[in-house]
């Protein structure tokens, strides 16, 4: 399968845009400096008002505090679920975003924003 040459950003862009209405510019400024030049694994969370977005592979480890964090803004708050691995995005549901972050977890964590 060819690696596409769209960074994740330029692939999130019209999907995000297309269903978040209200503080896109948490995605058009903040999410998108953070994933400018990444190529790692992420999960990003939206909802009609907001993103929020998970980055793996930092030195980050998370412990309870952080899991309690995460359930709280990116799974309860988020309805749809998106994933960037290998240089594509995908959609996915709430549980395989779940079991991506359990195993994303042992990687450490990079960024919650």
């Amino acid at each position: 399968m060819a690696t596409c040459t769209k960074s994740y950003y330029q692939q999130l862009k019209p999907v995000v845009l297309g269903y978040v209405t209200c503080y896109r510019s948490d995605f058009l400024e903040h999410d998108r400096k953070a994933l400018r030049g990444f190529t790692g694994r992420f999960l990003l969370g939206m909802r009609e008002c907001g993103t929020n977005l998970l980055m793996f592979g930092g030195s980050r480890r998370p412990d309870g505090r952080f899991d309690e964090t995460v359930e709280y803004f990116l799974f309860r708050a988020n309805e749809r679920f998106l994933m960037g691995d290998r240089g594509e995005i995908r959609e996915i549901a709430e549980q395989e975003a779940r079991r991506v972050y359990q195993r994303g977890k042992r990687e450490g964590v990079y960024l919650f924003a």
